[in-house]
């Protein structure tokens, strides 16, 4: 099998995912506003067209017609049995919470620009700000754009960053390790989230799980800068591997970013804060869809999304179609929100990301990756003493 087929062989599988993971999501989903009626032969759901202070207008077939609110049959708690679709999760949006949500996601981007450019760094790999921001970015961007191979950011940061530098190895390890520190970054948030939250216990086992993969990250950092790991490694069967130059350059770069400390810690904080802000403006979307917020449930919010973004994170569907969805569902139906505007928080969340990776349309289109054209790109990487 040739490597396009084999590629298309693994999109088609992802798509296919995909589709099954949304058909699941939304299954149960209405669009229009429903309610149900008493009738003598017990209950029938018709279409809501219109409600006034008297009466409703509904939809039962091809036939409109007004009915008391009477009529209406209740719920177990003696509410009227009226089920929002889809159309009213989106016009009852509050704007001025979803511009608020806008502006509380923008300094994301930065603040994941300064922590690349922090990791190149520590490699030896001089980025300025600026050029960071500008590949960040862009990969961010490509991202939405190249949506079903969902690693076209990935593939554009390591190109990019590549021609800043002949360090081509150490930059795609870099960008694998930096998404690493930014998951970590958003399990130190839902974890904390998770025990600071009410006494839901699903709650309890995220926060156990959020420790357990962090304690798996800390493990692995042991494991590669430990000297006794390397003295009982077979070098000599090693040595003998095919490209074991390059596997020996991925080590090292991991290793260096490892026993680089504060480079490391304040990329840490770096990503908690990012993830925090980010989380938030998720829970900002959440009130703009007016959802159940009482008592101590906002920091229910925060791990609920976190824990979502966590699952989007997994690259199983493009920009986690489907997966966000389907944890919505599992997180805030019933208690929290109807189906319709946990689909919504779900767009929303996502359109959040996409609002600021916009400028890196301009970015990519227009080359702007690139180092200047007075330099080469060897003297424009040149690290400073």
């Amino acid at each position: 099998m040739t490597k396009r087929r084999r590629q298309y062989l693994v999109n088609s599988l992802r798509v296919l995912v995909c589709v099954i993971f949304v058909a699941v999501a939304v299954r149960g989903l209405t669009f229009h506003d429903k309610v149900v009626l008493k009738d003598d032969a017990g209950e029938k759901t018709v279409r809501l067209v219109s409600e006034s202070q008297d009466t409703l207008t509904v939809l039962d077939g091809n036939e409109e017609f007004e009915v008391q609110y009477d009529r209406l049959a209740l719920d177990t708690e003696g509410n009227p049995r009226i089920e929002r679709g889809l159309s009213t999760a989106f016009r009852r949006s509050s704007p001025r919470h979803l511009l608020l949500a806008i502006l509380l996601f923008a300094p994301v981007p930065l603040l994941q620009s300064f922590r690349f450019q922090l990791m190149l760094r520590a490699q030896e790999i001089r980025l300025t700000f600026w050029e960071a921001i500008k590949i960040s970015v862009g990969g961010n961007f490509l991202n939405f754009v190249f949506m079903i191979g969902s690693t076209a950011g990935d593939v554009f940061k390591a190109y990019s960053t590549a021609l800043h530098t002949e360090r081509k190895t150490e930059a795609v390890t870099t960008i694998l390790l930096d998404r690493i520190v930014g998951l970590s970054g958003l399990l130190v948030v839902a974890g904390i989230m998770s025990f600071t939250g009410s006494d839901d216990p699903t709650l309890a086992q995220l926060g156990i799980f959020s420790l357990a993969v962090l304690g798996g990250f800390l493990v692995f950092a042991v494991l590669m800068t430990s000297r006794r790991v390397r003295s009982i490694a077979p070098h000599g069967l090693i040595s003998r591997l095919p490209g074991i130059e390059y596997v020996k350059r991925i080590y090292g770069a991991t290793e260096r970013i490892i026993r680089h400390r504060p480079t490391l810690v304040i990329c840490l904080l770096l990503a908690v804060a990012l993830q925090f802000l980010a989380v938030g403006a998720g829970v900002v979307c959440a009130l703009a869809l007016h959802m159940d917020f009482t008592g101590a449930k906002v920091w229910d919010y925060f791990a609920y999304i976190g824990c979502g973004h966590v699952v989007a994170a997994i690259p199983i569907a493009p920009l986690g179609l489907g997966t966000m969805e389907l944890a919505y569902k599992h997180f805030f139906l019933g208690d929290y929100g109807t189906l319709p505007q946990l689909l919504c928080l779900a767009l929303w969340v996502r359109l959040l990301q996409l609002v600021w990776s916009l400028p890196g349309a301009f970015f990519t289109l227009l080359g702007q990756y690139r180092p200047k054209q007075c330099e080469s790109p060897m003297e424009a990487a040149t690290p400073t003493e």
